[in-house]
């Protein structure tokens, strides 16, 4: 059975969410900008980036595990 919830406690509850969603969004945008850094500082082998190839391109996939730990508790 769920439990209702008041108003105020709902209110709270979804500002920690969205803090959480601005925290998580910050974190995958510094991911994703030191990942291009690096990506222009050193060159791949032809053969290294196949698991990056099946994500869309400029996708946060690699970095989205790391990030899920970190806030899933």
């Amino acid at each position: 059975m769920v439990k209702r919830v008041d108003k105020v406690r709902k209110s709270a509850i979804l500002e920690h969410l969205l803090d959480l969603e601005r925290q998580i969004r910050t974190e995958l945008a510094r991911a994703s900008t030191q990942r291009k850094a690096t990506g222009r500082r050193e060159r791949r082998s032809p053969g290294s980036g196949t698991r990056d190839r099946s994500l869309a391109s400029d996708s946060d996939g690699t970095v989205v595990p790391e990030v899920a730990q970190r806030y899933m508790h």
